[in-house]
């Protein structure tokens, strides 16, 4: 569950510069063929970490994929979590020349059902603390400086196609 969702889609489509759709989706109501389907369609993926961050398998390549790894999962010593590389999905992406993004929640944009009482930064990673999350709060303009690096980052590849000027110039324009 994500917090201020509805803000960050509206800031994203107010400041675009390629046509863009989001939708939000779950997965456990498709066929497989139908998830495959829609992921082969998908130029940017965005999901919380866990087990539907596996559909990015039927994603084409260049494409990519943004992981939202809740606090302390981005802060922990963990053998999963490449040492801070990139996200615990970052290899898996980068095999299938795909682009990862992580984005960290940090403790303050975490909504905990029950905080666990052993949480210590640096610590050892546990599973029960990703279980014990409740919900994420996503910073607005943090959220939406990290998809226009996307953007860019897809345009430069050319995965993407810029549907207007980034720059709008009078031609009657000095200089």
């Amino acid at each position: 569950f994500f917090f201020f969702l509805n803000e960050v889609q509206l800031l994203l489509r107010n400041t675009q510069h390629i046509r863009t759709s989001t939708e939000n989706v779950t997965f456990e109501h498709l066929d497989v063929s139908s998830t495959v389907r829609y992921m082969a369609s998908v130029h940017i993926f965005i999901s919380v970490h866990g087990a539907g961050m596996t559909n990015m398998f039927f994603m084409n390549e260049g494409s990519a994929v943004v992981e939202i790894i809740p606090y302390p999962l981005c802060n922990c010593k963990s053998p999963d979590y490449f040492y801070g590389i990139g996200g615990y999905y970052h290899g898996s992406a980068i095999a299938q020349n795909i682009k990862h993004y992580p984005y960290c929640v940090n403790e303050n944009d975490t909504i905990w059902h029950k905080k666990p009482n052993d949480l210590k930064p640096g610590g050892k990673c546990s599973w029960k603390y990703l279980h014990a999350v409740d919900s994420v709060i996503l910073d607005p303009h943090l959220f939406v400086s990290l998809m226009r690096n996307i953007e860019r980052d897809l345009i430069a590849s050319g995965t993407i196609l810029l549907t207007r000027p980034v720059i709008s110039m009078s031609p009657h324009a000095n200089g």
